[in-house]
């Protein structure tokens, strides 16, 4: 995938999917956020984004979930 990436020139986006967890507080992002090693998919000289669906119903909200993670 990553060479696609790197050697397509229409490719304006590209989602990585980086973890997939069961989580029920805004601690257990954090701390899931936290343990993703980002240098694997993310070069320091690139930036990112973070994409948050949620499903069910939680006691914070997306802007909630994208402040912890960007701590």
């Amino acid at each position: 995938m990553y060479v696609v990436n790197y050697s397509a020139r229409t490719i304006n986006k590209l989602y990585l999917l980086l973890v997939r967890d069961y989580f029920e507080v805004l601690n257990d992002i954090y701390r899931i956020a936290k343990s993703i090693d980002y240098i694997t998919a993310v070069t320091p000289d690139k930036s990112f984004a973070v994409r948050y669906e949620r499903i069910g119903n939680h006691l914070f909200t997306s802007v909630d979930v994208a402040r912890v993670v960007g701590r």
